[in-house]
């Protein structure tokens, strides 16, 4: 039961990252927050919803990836990173 609730929510989100992936070239897709804590099942049923959906080359090169800040901490980190931007701009 949990194994086809992952197939099914990465099948999901693979289809919806060739969408967005067709609209704006995207070249790498970085994954974070608490789903990402699924691990590998998730990310190969992702990769898998991905390439079943993926007709151009250039949508099927997309690379899926885990947040290399981990899953709490990288929210954290960007907003740091913005809110320091803003003060240094003004």
């Amino acid at each position: 039961m949990a194994t086809a609730s992952i197939d099914r929510a990465g099948d999901a989100l693979g289809a919806a990252i060739v969408s967005a992936g067709a609209m704006v070239d995207l070249d790498r897709v970085v994954i974070g927050g608490g789903v990402a804590q699924a691990g590998a099942p998730f990310f190969d049923a992702v990769r898998a919803g991905l390439h079943s959906y993926a007709g151009m080359p250039f949508v099927q090169r997309i690379e899926i990836v885990p947040a290399e800040l981990g899953t709490t901490t990288a929210g954290l980190a960007g907003a740091a990173a913005l809110a320091f931007d803003r003060a240094a701009t003004g």
